[in-house]
């Protein structure tokens, strides 16, 4: 009922698109470039998605809602909810979602990638996405005060300022974020 709800009627007014451009189909998965700050398909379509954040993979998530219904923290059931979230997300419509990534759940204390049950998640979350057509859009750093590798670069509390301006961290914060991307996914 509440899907229903939340349809629009005909007689509402719609919203003025924000641009006239020609707009592009999301699906199948295709490559997306900046052209003048508008993401653009190859064909010159403008990119236009619908999505949300998508957090299965981090500690935080897992800490503050999925342990206190009883998941327990294993790759599979990380892997069962994704799987659920993700089929829910296309009923939706979604064509993209964003996760934000805490290094302290997939890195060391020089930055290099580690394997870990997040990690093994986020690749089932990757390779997920891409069979449905969902685009991802990863933040590799972000910091939630929480830490499931506890001697991770990233453990313990970090202003944001250290992250642009203290050299050592600076460095392995490349490492991590240049082995996240350069990793082949399992």
């Amino acid at each position: 009922r509440a899907f229903e709800l939340s349809r629009a009627r005909p007689e509402e007014r719609s919203l003025p698109r924000a641009s006239q451009a020609k707009l592009g189909s999301p699906t199948p998965l295709r490559p997306v470039t900046a052209k003048g700050g508008v993401l653009v398909y190859e064909d010159g379509g403008e990119v236009a998605l619908w999505g949300v954040n998508f957090q299965t993979a981090l500690s935080w998530e897992y800490q503050g809602r999925l342990s206190n219904v009883g998941i327990p923290l294993t790759a599979e059931a990380l892997n069962r909810v994704t799987d659920l979230n993700v089929e829910h997300l296309k009923y939706l419509g979604a064509g993209i979602i964003r996760l934000h990534l805490l290094p302290s759940d997939f890195s060391d204390g020089e930055g290099n990638v580690v394997d870990s049950v997040y990690l093994a998640a986020l690749d089932h979350i990757l390779a997920k996405c891409h069979e449905k057509g969902v685009y991802v859009y990863l933040t590799l750093m972000n910091e939630m005060n929480t830490a499931h590798l506890k001697e991770s670069f990233m453990a313990g509390r970090r202003e944001r300022g250290e992250w642009f301006f203290d050299e050592s961290l600076a460095e392995k914060s490349r490492r991590y974020m240049a082995g996240m991307l350069n990793r082949r996914n399992r």
